[in-house]
């Protein structure tokens, strides 16, 4: 006599088996991330002009950067003063009313600067709904294209400008401490190499990204805000650099327009960070050949008409990335949406 066995059913395809034993449910998916994002084409320094825009928001980031970029500067300075106290070791020396920059202090400087580029974009994030990735340019990315063929066109010439400059004015590479050995130089070039790049970085990302556009986000007018961000943070950028000598302060003051400039006229921060960080990583570079220790003298009477020079370098820069940026059709402003 044959028999039959009854078949048992298969199981549910859809829902797991761990989860159907249970009685769980299946979790669902994380909704996506959404950036208070202007409407339409819109430049750089008018980007936090949006719904989430109010006054309170703007002068709580330029507070806020204030504080964070000084309690940073401390944050990272105690440990150089505890192993100074411990071993003896001088890593940190004021000379007079000069700074003298060894490789320690210029190592805890350009870390301490250099994280303000995520601090820049957390408060972004935090007073403003937009991620970070908003504040590299107005594409939401960080265009390494375009940095990588400015730079290769800026470091030869800067190379040559630093070497003129340092040859008839040595202060101007920070010469005058004590001649270099082999091991402070190649220990100063790793220091400048490594960290300058993300420390002239980490300036822009504060002053010609985050605050500029808080300064742009108090006007309805793109023009009235362009204004503002080219004075406020620039003049914040002037005094946060401490020069006793007016000359050196209206250089400090006219580097800052001309990176202002080139954000606005590049849509992002791409080419100011590759200028500030050609020109610092350069001069810093020299002067690890001519001295064991950086002199940063600022006082009175350390500028003076030779100012005129860097100056000048810095008017002929924003002028050729400007028609450099219009030959490439390089965009000042997109519309965000697309890519939100």
């Amino acid at each position: 006599m044959e028999t039959t066995t009854p078949s048992t059913p298969p199981p549910d395809p859809v829902e797991p088996r761990a989860l159907r034993d249970v009685g769980a449910e299946v979790p669902a998916t994380r909704p996506p991330v959404v950036d208070v994002l202007p409407q339409g084409p819109t430049g750089y320094h008018h980007f936090l002009r949006t719904e989430r825009r109010g006054w309170w928001r703007g002068a709580l980031a330029v507070l806020l950067t204030a504080v964070l970029f000084l309690l940073l500067q401390v944050a990272v300075s105690i440990p150089l003063v505890v192993v100074q106290a411990l071993t003896g070791w001088e890593l940190i020396r004021v000379d007079g009313a000069n700074m003298v920059m060894t490789p320690g202090l210029l190592l805890a400087t350009n870390v301490s600067i250099g994280l303000m580029i995520p601090v820049s974009m957390l408060l972004q994030r935090m007073l403003f709904g937009q991620r970070g990735r908003w504040l590299h340019s107005v594409h939401g990315r960080f265009r390494w294209g375009l940095s990588l063929r400015l730079a290769a066109i800026l470091v030869p010439v800067w190379l040559v400008y630093a070497v003129v400059l340092t040859w008839f004015f040595p202060a101007a590479a920070g010469a005058g401490g004590a001649a270099p050995t082999l091991l402070s130089t190649l220990t100063m070039l790793a220091v400048v190499v490594l960290t300058t790049p993300f420390q002239a970085a980490g300036e822009e990302y504060a002053a010609r990204g985050l605050l500029a556009r808080a300064f742009g986000s108090w006007f309805a007018s793109p023009r009235a805000a362009l204004v503002a961000a080219l004075i406020g943070p620039n003049l914040i950028f002037m005094v946060a650099h401490g020069a006793g000598d007016w000359t050196l302060a209206l250089y400090y003051l006219a580097f800052g327009v001309a990176c202002s400039l080139i954000t606005w006229r590049t849509g992002g921060l791409e080419a100011a960070v590759v200028l500030h960080a050609v020109n610092n990583t350069v001069l810093f570079g020299i002067s690890a050949f001519l001295t064991s220790e950086v002199v940063i003298d600022r006082s009175a009477g350390s500028g003076g008409a030779m100012m005129l020079i860097p100056g000048a370098m810095m008017a002929l820069v924003t002028v050729a990335v400007w028609i450099w940026s219009r030959r490439r059709d390089v965009p000042r402003a997109a519309d965000p949406r697309p890519l939100a």
